[in-house]
């Protein structure tokens, strides 16, 4: 399996990851940058750790957590779209948005492009 093919089927399982890391970074970034002075608990450990990094640390947790949603929020976008497009019993409709029904199911995943194949199938079309 290639890196694109692992990217396109395992998309949201990483943007998940991508969303929790991303708070937990800036969770962590946070209290150790707004409370600099008379560090206890966790703002010493976050000082201890991060260091000068703290600021950079924050900025990654954020850029993940943007990519994350962003993708995530996509993702659910398509679907909706993908969904409300398959429950159309006409074919000559069918016919009429095949080919963004096919293109959504590509950006979704493979399972979907196998829903789309029973549905020509369904219609008899090749």
């Amino acid at each position: 399996m290639s890196i694109n093919a692992f990217l396109h089927k395992y998309k949201i399982p990483l943007c998940s990851i991508f969303i929790i890391l991303g708070i937990v970074l800036i969770t962590f970034c946070v209290p150790g940058l707004l409370y600099t002075e008379g560090d206890v608990g966790i703002t010493a450990t976050a000082n201890d750790i991060l260091g000068d990094w703290a600021y950079w640390i924050l900025i990654l947790g954020i850029a993940l957590l943007i990519i994350g949603v962003f993708y995530v929020y996509g993702y659910f976008k398509y679907l909706k779209e993908f969904k409300e497009l398959m429950k159309i019993n006409s074919k000559a409709k069918f016919i009429k948005n095949l080919d963004r029904i096919e293109e959504l199911a590509w950006r979704l995943h493979p399972r979907f492009e196998n829903i789309v194949i029973e549905k020509k199938k369904e219609f008899r079309i090749k």
